[in-house]
């Protein structure tokens, strides 16, 4: 008795959201990362965020839902260089050239708070899973994490033997912040005791 072929599964249609959603990152995003900014979707997977740091537009947000192709804001931000949003999807960070950070709300895009503290474009915003604290990167290797609930500095952290840093991320459960380097450097900072875990990865 032969055995039985395989089940095959018929690859699902992509949607035509997805399939724009793709065309935009695919066509547009280079020309942003081009220019030291970047795309980021909303976790719901239903806006695009684009940063552009010509001065030129400064943020533009697609909605993939309604009619797909709808611009929600163009809203003249001179020197958006980085850019993420909130896990929950309620703000909205943006990153400048002129080392300001502004946090938004998703829905309103009303500003919520202005932080001030670095010296050197933003090159780098990221969100802790709970949303309370910011943690933002300079062109000066310097790391500032921010409470958000008094809108305050609570911690700099000093890179500055390595070159810029390119990027930040929190561990799912907020306990350890990674930051990387245009180098090629990436360090483990254990966020509870501000010792480092593992260095040189």
């Amino acid at each position: 008795m032969k055995p039985s072929p395989p089940l095959r599964r018929r690859p699902r249609k992509p949607t035509r959201a997805a399939i724009i959603a793709i065309a935009i990152v695919v066509l547009a995003a280079p020309i942003a990362l081009a220019r030291g900014a970047g795309a980021v979707f909303l976790p719901t997977g239903s806006t695009l965020a684009m940063g552009d740091d010509s001065g030129k537009i400064g943020l533009t947000l697609w909605d993939l839902d309604n009619d797909y192709q709808r611009l929600i804001v163009k809203k003249n931000l001179k020197g958006v260089r980085s850019l993420a949003y909130s896990t929950d999807g309620k703000r909205f960070a943006t990153g400048h050239t002129d080392g300001v950070v502004r946090v938004w709300d998703a829905a309103t895009f009303k500003q919520f708070a202005e932080l001030t503290g670095h010296k050197y474009r933003v090159e780098s915003v990221a969100f802790s899973p709970d949303g309370k604290t910011l943690a933002t990167s300079d062109g000066d290797s310097e790391v500032i994490l921010w409470d958000l609930d008094a809108n305050k500095a609570l911690t700099k952290l000093d890179f500055s033997s390595w070159r810029t840093l390119a990027a930040l991320s929190f561990s799912p459960d907020g306990k350890t912040l990674a930051v990387g380097s245009r180098g090629g450097k990436v360090e483990l900072i254990n966020l509870e005791t501000g010792e480092i875990d593992r260095a040189g990865v």
